[in-house]
């Protein structure tokens, strides 16, 4: 779920309501925009990809298909001061990959700036967790434009509860620049992505950042606890979840960059008895020359109760990886797994790239959940 920023395309448009008499007795109404308070912009993804897991048995379902999805973000602004976004994710269905279908909310908010001497702004409404700046470059659903990937990390695999998504959160996000260094602050439901809050706890997030080297050179960390558990019920990733991370990424060019983020994670399911802390890292690198990029990332999810047994764990960690149950039997999630990504893309037309993609997920002490693939798209944003 991402807010597109920058120059677009902006569009009139027409909505008739017909068979009713609004005007005068006449059959509909009709009402047009002003093209710079309104604007549709989105993106496109069209796949086919290949998944094989070591251990798939024979009755197990092939995860190799083609798949398609797109992002329609409608961008409206009611005064300098007050605009937002309502953003809706489509997708075929059926995806291996995550893709949301048919039709799902995405970003629903309004962004507040109440004075334009002060470096201030205020987002109310649904929103990316701001945790991690991969999120900055991550993929959104259908949206893989500023990503050199496909998939994100494993820890915003995670978060996202799939590969295609960063995860989101409804509330208040707070956002203050004085001069290199910028403030995140916001209180939100949780985890859950919507509305409900029936634990009653609310999540915070802080985060602070600097921007030096003309802009080239980004640093920051942050800090989340989200505790979506409670005797009067659960939300979200059913965690009482906090950790804190760091990240730094340095953009020489458009096309050519090193990342890497390290943090540590926190997954409680409010039993003293159980390891629930992770350390995840990610590094990453990319090179590029005219419309070409070559870039390859490798992350990685390493609990402490590494050793495989499924137990001992936390009771509500996750399976980061694309491992899926194999003849009925589980993945056990009490072991490190780390992410290899090999990519390549091609700008073939402004804002479209053709995109391929070999990836493997290594689970570290039960081999036969090893999952490896190929994916080739045509991914494009319309602004």
């Amino acid at each position: 779920m991402k807010m597109r920023i920058g120059k677009r395309r902006w569009f009139r448009f027409t909505v008739a309501l017909s068979g009713a008499a609004f005007v005068g007795g006449g059959a509909g109404i009709a009402a047009e925009t002003n093209e710079e308070n309104f604007s549709v912009c989105g993106s496109y993804i069209g796949a086919g990809y290949l998944i094989d897991q070591k251990n798939r048995a024979a009755t197990d379902a092939s995860r190799s298909r083609f798949d398609a999805a797109a992002n329609i973000d409608v961008n409206w602004r009611l005064s300098e001061k007050v605009g937002g976004i309502v953003q809706f994710e489509l997708g075929v269905g059926n995806s291996s990959v995550g893709y949301n279908g048919p039709v799902n909310p995405g970003d629903i908010h309004a962004v507040l700036t109440p004075s334009s001497e002060i470096p201030l702004s205020f987002r109310l409404g649904s929103f990316d967790i701001p945790y991690g700046a991969e999120r900055f470059h991550a993929t959104g659903h259908a949206d893989a434009t500023n990503n050199s990937f496909h998939f994100n990390s494993l820890m915003g695999s995670a978060l996202g509860t799939r590969p295609v998504s960063w995860g989101g959160t409804v509330g208040l996000l707070a956002e203050y620049t004085a001069g290199p260094f910028t403030i995140r602050g916001a209180i939100t439901n949780g985890t859950s992505g919507d509305a409900n809050n029936a634990d009653g706890n609310a999540m915070y997030v802080g985060e602070l950042g600097w921007l030096g080297l003309e802009d080239r050179l980004h640093l920051s960390g942050g800090y989340l606890h989200s505790a979506d558990r409670a005797p009067r019920g659960t939300t979200g990733l059913n965690a009482d979840l906090r950790g804190w991370v760091s990240d730094a990424r340095l953009d020489w060019n458009e096309n050519t960059h090193l990342a890497g983020s390290y943090g540590r994670l926190q997954w409680g399911d409010d039993v003293g008895a159980t390891r629930d802390d992770i350390d995840f890292w990610m590094a990453e690198a990319a090179w590029g020359l005219g419309d070409w990029q070559i870039a390859g990332r490798y992350s990685g999810w390493e609990p402490d109760d590494d050793n495989g047994n499924g137990t001992g764990m936390s009771s509500v960690l996750p399976n980061p990886g694309l491992a899926v149950s194999s003849g009925g039997v589980a993945v056990n999630v009490d072991q490190p797994v780390h992410r290899l990504q090999i990519g390549g893309r091609w700008r073939f037309a402004p804002n479209t790239y053709l995109k391929a993609e070999w990836f493997r997920d290594s689970y570290e002490r039960t081999g036969g959940y090893d999952a490896e693939g190929t994916m080739v798209s045509v991914n494009g944003a319309f602004r």
